[in-house]
């Protein structure tokens, strides 16, 4: 727009100053219209200062509209914030009903694994009390059915009450010790030596043994093996009875009398030989001869 230069005086109050045009003809109704050259005709403008610019009708009115603009905005704005708090709060709401229907799905799943957890214990108390119940009642019977069968070996005198050992070392030791003082036991001492490391006595567990086992027991074996000395102990190892040694004394009796006999024999040989050698000499001396 191009208008003439301002001469700095009010139109209306005559102040002189700064001064602002003012359209007659405002410049939206100019444009509504289609009189666009209105806008830059000098005619249709006059220089007024700031307040009596403001006093205007299109002034009033423009701030009218601007206010009216601004409670427009203000009330969108209004509008527009409580329909983002009321669409939050809604999310928030639905955020809380899941997460607390996540949280009853949690708690019911967490009962039922506690339940479960629950029943596993009492199951497992069960179980475990059941195996200690069925340990004792086995415990029991392996213990009556051990005194049972101490009570018939020892009807049968093949049971032995105090051991030296329970070791199968110290055992096949004594076995080698006594072997020249009872032939039985040098028969089994060979078994056993050469069975040291895999020594079952399955094969010789006696019927009314505690440990008989029918699937391994060898009758002829175990009848020999009794009959040979052999003797059961309340571990379940085997001794043999105790083997009659001959005292030192007697055996040292025994040497004495073996030195006298042959002493005396000698003697009574040279006596004979003796008395010949006399008979000999008187017979020369008598008879000449």
């Amino acid at each position: 727009m191009v208008l003439g230069r301002k001469t700095g005086e009010c139109k209306i109050c005559k102040k002189k100053g700064r001064t602002e045009w003012h359209h007659i003809i405002s410049q939206n109704h100019a444009k509504k219209t289609g009189q666009p050259h209105l806008i830059s005709d000098p005619n249709n403008v006059i220089e007024l200062c700031r307040k009596c610019h403001n006093q205007t009708t299109a002034s009033m009115v423009r701030k009218r509209l601007i206010r009216e603009e601004g409670k427009k905005t203000i009330e969108n704005r209004s509008i527009i914030e409580r329909k983002r708090r009321e669409e939050a709060l809604a999310k928030r709401k639905a955020k809380n009903k899941l997460e607390l229907e996540r949280r009853k799905v949690s708690l019911v799943k967490e009962e039922r694994r506690r339940t479960e957890r629950k029943v596993q214990n009492d199951e497992r108390i069960i179980r475990k009390k059941q195996r200690k119940e069925e340990r004792a009642r086995l415990a029991n019977e392996y213990e009556e059915r051990k005194v049972n069968s101490i009570n018939q070996l020892k009807e049968r005198s093949v049971f032995i009450e105090n051991p030296p050992s329970h070791k199968k070392r110290d055992f096949v030791r004594y076995l080698k010790q006594n072997l020249d003082n009872d032939k039985s036991v040098k028969n089994w001492f060979d078994f056993f030596h050469n069975n040291y490391r895999r020594i079952k006595l399955c094969k010789l567990y006696p019927t009314d043994h505690w440990l008989h086992n029918p699937i391994e027991f060898d009758k002829k074996l175990s009848q020999d093996y009794e009959r040979d000395g052999f003797m059961w102990t309340e571990t379940g190892f085997t001794w043999h009875k105790p083997v009659n040694k001959k005292p030192q004394e007697d055996e040292i009796y025994q040497e004495a009398i073996k030195i006298i006999n042959l002493v005396t024999k000698e003697f009574t040989k040279a006596k004979r030989d003796f008395k010949k050698e006399i008979n000999g000499v008187l017979n020369y001396l008598l008879i000449g001869k």
